[in-house]
């Protein structure tokens, strides 16, 4: 995913976004239908480690844009905005999920 804003970063436009984003082998490690059942294949916990990171990192505005408010947005990525004093403002832009072909 790649920002449109000038100077603006996407959580997989970070290092460990990047590699969790582009490698192939989690995606052969990680089963989605066990996401959250804390089974050695669930991806949730190493998701949420990135997304916190990220959030602690974030600065100035915050754009947030989503097509639904999923649990790491929620459980995680919200609240560690929220405490981040570096965080002026945190705007949320909702949009429509892609459409299934």
């Amino acid at each position: 995913m790649q920002s449109s804003i000038p100077g603006a970063t996407t959580l997989e436009m970070t290092p460990g976004g990047s590699i969790f984003n582009g490698w192939d082998y989690l995606d052969e490690f990680f089963v989605y239908e066990d996401w959250g059942s804390g089974k050695s294949t669930d991806g949730k916990r190493l998701w949420m480690a990135i997304s916190e990171d990220y959030a602690e990192r974030a600065s100035g505005d915050i754009n947030v844009v989503q097509a639904y408010e999923g649990a790491i947005w929620k459980d995680v990525e919200a609240p560690a905005l929220k405490k981040n004093p570096a965080v002026k403002k945190i705007n949320r832009h909702k949009v429509d999920p892609p459409k299934k072909a």
